[in-house]
């Protein structure tokens, strides 16, 4: 593996996170659910309201998988915690620990 970058994701990642989310619903065989647009996706994460986060894997300076989170909070536990809602890296870059 080489040049492998995990960063934070900015408002230009908007489309290739959507993509991949796509690709993930496509993988998951529920394409024909997925409801969100690229607009709604980056309204999601980049908006004035943001509803989540997401972090992206650079290999070789391409995105090739996105982890999308939110933050919440336990009533039972009494403390905030994080949500992992998606993780996907790209079928022909698994195996390289990208998603650990």
């Amino acid at each position: 593996m080489t040049n492998l970058t995990i960063r934070q994701a900015i408002e230009s990642d908007s489309d290739k996170i959507h993509q991949l989310l796509m690709d993930l619903a496509t993988f998951e065989k529920i394409e024909h659910t997925v409801e969100a647009t690229k607009e709604a996706t980056h309204a999601a994460l980049f908006g004035d309201s943001p509803s989540a986060e997401a972090i992206v894997a650079e290999l070789d300076n391409q995105i090739v998988g996105t982890a999308v989170y939110f933050y919440n909070y336990s009533t039972f536990v009494g403390k905030k915690g994080l949500y992992l809602e998606d993780i996907y890296v790209r079928p022909e870059c698994r195996g390289q620990k990208i998603g650990r």
